[in-house]
């Protein structure tokens, strides 16, 4: 593995993190027909291949960015990013995260890939317009590339990818050197505010609700809001339509309480957790001890479950405290608006406060390898 460093400054406070690759493996593609699986290479830039000349090593590396907007304004100067990148292409159908769920916590540890890494800037084409006009030259535009890769691989893998609650259960086992504790992750959830308009936890109430499984902030719709302008706190402002999808969309829907009692059925897989904005608002933001840790109410929404929690932050704690960040203090319930959940495991443990115009990196899991899964424990972690 080759492992590069990038540090960043984001509002007053330093974090380092370590960009960490994978190996170059090759992946089974399955067609949602359940035609006869085909091995394929995913795209790797480096190093390049013995057999394939320089060409041919370029047109892949281009291949990789071929419908990234903001790579075609600079490879077509004088057009438009309409002419060469028609209306956007369509989101990557998203991956199933079904009640059988068939992947194992060992299976994340040591089959995961997190090879979508991607810290793009925002920044002015040749006729000095910037390419999202939304937010600032240089405002980092990573987590729609990233998901969209993550996405797109695992469409063509028959994959999916990990929500928060997965990678915390990943990180609840995982050693030093594994690449879940190297670097920070971007999670498959989405987090929520805005009132109840219709009585799906109390009507008329400012609630939060974490979405495991994204719904409504796909690669093309956090590109829609970085050209519409974010929110004050750097989230997606939702339209009236897009917030009642969040409210009524089909998926389950449980309240913390049941988080404490086990009643998630599937943990791992789609699902929201909701609870009152006036609770998420006055949890603390900022690292805290365990006895603290466990009985955030924000923590277990994000978590989906308890059995991981303890081991987790056993984990990735530092000082005997671990940190779960949110922008509730900031935030006017009345305007609803979301970004993508992050796990960190240096500075930062579970955070909910970065800005959605960030760099990413997603982690996609294949199914190639399960019938030859070979697991730590009795169960594998099975859920």
């Amino acid at each position: 593995m080759k492992e590069v460093g990038s540090k960043r400054q984001e509002e007053g406070s330093k974090m380092t993190e370590v960009r960490l690759g994978t190996t170059d493996t090759g992946y089974v593609t399955r067609d949602m027909n359940n035609e006869r699986p085909q091995t394929e290479q995913p795209i790797h830039i480096q190093p390049s291949r013995e057999d394939e000349s320089e060409k041919e090593r370029v047109k892949r590396y281009w291949k990789q960015y071929a419908d990234n907007p903001m790579f075609q304004r600079a490879l077509n100067p004088g057009k438009r990013v309409e002419d060469v990148f028609p209306d956007s292409q369509p989101n990557p159908v998203l991956p199933k995260l079904s009640e059988y769920f068939p992947f194992t916590i060992d299976y994340l540890i040591f089959k995961g890939n997190d090879d979508f890494y991607d810290e793009s800037t925002n920044f002015k084409d040749n006729t000095g317009q910037l390419v999202y006009k939304g937010i600032p030259e240089h405002a980092y535009v990573g987590v729609p590339v990233s998901l969209e890769k993550c996405l797109s691989w695992a469409q063509k893998n028959n994959g999916i990818v990990a929500t928060m609650p997965y990678l915390i259960a990943g990180l609840s086992r995982a050693k030093p050197d594994n690449y879940l504790r190297k670097c920070f992750h971007t999670c498959y959830s989405e987090e929520f505010s805005g009132v109840d308009t219709e009585g799906v936890y109390k009507k008329g109430e400012s609630i939060v609700i974490v979405q495991h499984g994204i719904e409504v902030l796909t690669p093309n719709r956090i590109r829609k809001a970085y050209t519409e302008g974010l929110t004050l706190q750097n989230g997606a402002r939702l339209t009236p339509d897009e917030w009642k999808k969040v409210l009524t969309v089909s998926t389950p829907l449980y309240t913390v309480d049941d988080v404490k009692k086990g009643n998630v059925k599937n943990p791992f897989g789609r699902y929201r957790v909701v609870l009152s904005f006036d609770t998420a608002k006055t949890t603390i933001s900022d690292h805290q001890p365990k006895n603290v840790f466990m009985n955030n109410d924000l923590v277990l929404a994000r978590a989906g479950k308890l059995e991981y929690m303890e081991s987790c932050f056993d984990n990735i704690q530092s000082g005997g405290t671990v940190s779960n960040r949110h922008r509730f203090r900031e935030i006017d319930p009345r305007v609803p608006q979301g970004r993508v959940l992050f796990v960190k495991t240096f500075e930062i443990g579970f955070d909910g406060s970065n800005n959605l115009s960030n760099f990413s990196r997603f982690v996609g899991l294949s199914s190639k390898f399960q019938s030859t899964q070979k697991t730590s424990t009795g169960n594998g972690g099975k859920i």
